[in-house]
């Protein structure tokens, strides 16, 4: 039969377990709180610094003894910032209006006086009748970012500058240029007025003339290109740290709030039904809209790290050549005046054989295309093939580059897509993969520092794929040589 006198004693202990739990329970979120990698801490009403995690007393400097009871402002938050801001009205601003404070961005003062860039998330907090009673606020050191985006900045306009001042003075060369062409045209005139016994010869001339004012643009335009990828090479290096900074960020506090989150749903597991204390403190700081925004939060961060990135990749635009509108070309003609302009580069060096070059065309129809930039294309790809080639007689006899000499194949037909396939393929020593799959990014060379400015390919591929709507593709392994396949459509 049930007793009534044993009731007492089983309530008893049922609310003694639940208070040790609580307990329990309270202690370690402390642990958590004051372990945790990030600033965190309360002010009241009047920006009195009622709490103080261990992570933020190492970060500013202070013992929790020296801070606690102490106004934000004066300790933490400097009167005015380096650009003279004033911090000490927007932290007013803040206890009055914080709905409008979620999140902000600013300095901060460390015991020792030096300033610091914080991020911070503040939340409003409320007592039980819905009355403000403070903040909690979580921060975190972002002074190396701050740091590489002022000295970005700094980078952007020293490019500016030089770019502007070397466009000047590819503008003035051009003029000169011009000028020298004009004078050069009045000459052939006189010469055939005057000679016209040598017309045959004349005639000649002028047609010489024409393929040099091409060779002309092609320098004009590699001059620049070299001449701007210099400067941005540093700036391109520079970017590199802080992405790789801010990505090794984003993957440990990733790691930190699955954790956090795991122990969270754990305890939800655990204790479905938790005590009221605990459930109007999940309402309180709206527990699920946190686990929601911490995944915005560190989409946001990835989305940064992107920032940089699509700055260099701006560059690429600096690379076009104004030319002429799109016409039907020979493609041959083409490949064969970009031969003639490397063909001192096939001459063999230091008692090398020459190398080889086999011309393998198909019958092409015309092309319609950008002359100009297409034969650019066939000038980096083929000029990229010869130091390929070089590269591999560095390591080789002279006897053994005679038995396997340099070659280079170009290849054309028409595919059954009604475009015009090229082919150049070379003996070289061929890519890793690892190389291959970056050959066409901006600025990615493993020439020696000097000897190339990583921009040619990143330009073959804007020509080909962007302004003729066509398709170039890398084939290559270890020690198989390379080949390009330039595919572009016969009717644009």
């Amino acid at each position: 039969m049930f007793k009534w006198t044993d009731e007492p004693v089983k309530l008893r202990e049922i609310v003694q377990y639940t208070i040790e739990k609580l307990r329990e329970n309270e202690v370690e979120y402390r642990e958590l709180v004051e372990n945790a990698n990030s600033i965190i801490m309360k002010v009241d009403t009047l920006g009195n610094i009622t709490f103080f995690n261990n992570f933020a007393q190492k970060f500013f400097g202070y013992s929790e003894e020296e801070i606690i009871g102490k106004n934000a402002i004066g300790t933490i938050i400097p009167q005015k910032d380096t650009s003279g801001n004033d911090l000490e009205l927007m932290a007013r601003d803040m206890l009055q209006n914080p709905e409008i404070y979620i999140g902000n961005e600013y300095e901060n003062s460390c015991h020792n006086g030096e300033l610091i860039w914080v991020s911070w998330r503040n939340k409003a907090l409320v007592d039980d009748r819905g009355k403000f009673t403070g903040l909690l606020c979580i921060g975190n050191d972002i002074s190396d970012r701050k740091r590489a985006e002022i000295a970005l900045q700094r980078a952007n306009e020293e490019l500016e500058i030089r770019v502007e001042e070397r466009t000047a003075d590819l503008r003035q060369a051009l003029e000169q240029l011009q000028t020298e062409i004009v004078e050069r045209q009045e000459a052939e005139e006189e010469l055939r007025e005057s000679e016209a016994r040598e017309r045959e010869k004349s005639q000649q001339l002028e047609k010489t003339l024409v393929q040099l004012r091409s060779t002309q643009t092609q320098l004009i335009q590699t001059e620049k290109m070299s001449s701007l990828g210099q400067l941005v090479a540093g700036i391109a290096h520079e970017i590199n740290n802080p992405v790789n900074f801010i990505h090794g960020n984003i993957k440990y506090v990733d790691d930190y709030v699955q954790n956090l989150l795991g122990l969270v749903e754990l305890y939800q597991q655990e204790y479905p039904q938790p005590s009221g204390e605990i459930s109007n403190r999940i309402e309180e700081i709206e527990l699920d809209f946190l686990i929601e925004d911490l995944a915005k939060i560190l989409s946001s961060m990835k989305v940064g790290t992107e920032r940089i990135r699509s700055i260099v990749l701006s560059l690429r635009n600096f690379s076009r050549l104004d030319e002429s509108d799109m016409k039907p070309v020979d493609i041959h003609e083409g490949i064969e005046s970009t031969l003639l302009i490397l063909q001192n580069r096939f001459k063999g060096k230091n008692n090398y054989p020459d190398i080889q070059l086999v011309k393998e065309f198909g019958n092409l129809p015309l092309v319609e295309c950008y002359a100009c930039q297409l034969n650019q294309v066939f000038m980096n790809v083929i000029t990229n093939a010869i130091d390929a080639i070089e590269q591999k007689f560095q390591n080789l006899s002279v006897e053994e580059i005679k038995v396997n000499p340099g070659r280079i194949i170009i290849s054309t037909k028409v595919s059954d897509r009604d475009t015009a396939i090229i082919k150049i393929t070379d003996n070289g020593p061929g890519m890793p993969e690892a190389v291959k799959n970056q050959i066409f990014n901006p600025f990615f060379t493993t020439k020696e520092v000097g000897k190339g400015t990583g921009l040619g390919m990143s330009i073959s591929y804007q020509i080909v794929v962007e302004q003729h709507k066509g398709q170039i593709n890398c084939i290559s392994e270890i020690g198989q040589g390379t080949t390009f396949i330039i595919e572009i459509p016969i009717k644009n």
